[in-house]
């Protein structure tokens, strides 16, 4: 039994040192998608219909699907750059500035007239653990937006969470024919509200997906996560596309190229608030990415970050660096392989 123990911590302690080692290069991160002022409201317990709760407290923070994923990605050491839009409004500028100071290179987030600042509120409940958000829709990266191709695509990992599908479909297309080196990764969230063979004859044309187990059964029409992932693998075997990850919840995450599937039960922290836990998996699995891990280290590496985004109130208030990430490998589970 001791051989085996510490066989498997030495397996822990080479992983950590390949993912610290790796994200040291600091490798170069578009992301284009959506940016949004949250407003955080924390409840002991969710209402029922007609009810009420008492709020215990109030947090205002920057988020966003895409803006979550960069943050996560610039705390690991990514050098990432935000393609986005926010209103040209005091909201705007505020949300601007704490990307900033976050680590993230905003010069590229247009401020505009025509659209109002994206902004959510998000009901959080401790007991039992539970959200709900309400949605104000703002600016965002559409097609047609004035966007430097040339400089985003340089990058070693392009992000791509687009809420519109025209621009989705235009940038997936590009680097097969002009940038061949950068990959691109594409979360689910958005694709899925415009499911079908379009969106699906699209993405495969990607290197990764990344979404929840329901956003991977919504856009492959299957009924149950294996039959998804069996589905998901037909086509990797003959498109472009080739990996995907999956998130899980309490159950962890999993991630699976052609022929392999790999699992890792969730990390053993406690659960505070899940608001990001997906976009802090997608940017994590987007520099696992960049640095060329192999698959199995890129899912140990975003199912750590993922576990520690929970462990208090925001999307990006418990996000990792580097090191305590690296830290925190050695203690999880290594994934397996079906």
């Amino acid at each position: 039994m001791v051989p085996e123990i510490e066989r498997r911590m030495s397996e822990q302690v080479e992983l950590r040192n390949r993912v610290i080692q790796s994200i040291a290069k600091n490798p170069a991160i578009g992301v284009v998608g959506m940016c949004s002022w949250d407003t955080v409201l924390t409840v002991d317990t969710m209402p029922d219909p007609g009810g009420f709760a008492f709020v215990s407290s109030v947090d205002e923070l920057p988020g966003g699907t895409s803006a979550n994923a960069a943050v996560t990605a610039a705390r690991l050491g990514a050098r990432v750059e935000l393609v986005s839009a926010v209103g040209d409004d005091p909201i705007g500028r505020r949300l601007v500035s704490a990307l900033s100071e976050r680590g993230v290179d905003t010069a590229r987030v247009r401020f505009t007239t025509d659209e109002p600042t994206d902004q959510t509120t998000v009901i959080t409940s401790m007991a039992p653990p539970n959200r709900t958000l309400f949605w104000r829709q703002g600016a965002v990266p559409r097609m047609g937006d004035p966007i430097d191709i040339d400089r985003l695509f340089t990058r070693n990992l392009v992000l791509l969470d687009s809420v519109d599908p025209a621009l989705r479909r235009f940038l997936i297309d590009l680097p097969v024919h002009t940038y061949p080196d950068v990959k691109i990764l594409v979360p689910m969230t958005y694709v899925v509200d415009f499911s079908g063979r379009d969106e699906i004859d699209s993405v495969v044309r990607c290197d990764a997906l990344v979404g929840s187990e329901n956003e991977l059964q919504a856009l492959t029409g299957k009924d149950s996560l294996e039959t998804a992932i069996t589905a998901t693998q037909e086509l990797i075997r003959v498109h472009n596309l080739r990996w995907v990850a999956v998130t899980r919840g309490a159950q962890g995450a999993l991630a699976f190229d052609a022929h392999h599937v790999y699992r890792v039960p969730a990390l053993p922290v406690e659960v505070v608030d899940t608001t990001g836990a997906g976009d802090a998996f997608a940017g994590a699995f987007g520099v696992g990415l960049a640095c060329r891990l192999p698959l199995p280290d890129a899912l140990a590496l975003a199912n750590c970050v993922a576990g520690l985004s929970v462990r208090s109130v925001g999307a990006q208030t418990s996000l990792p660096a580097s090191a305590e990430a690296g830290d925190w490998l050695i203690r999880a589970a290594l994934p397996t392989r079906d």
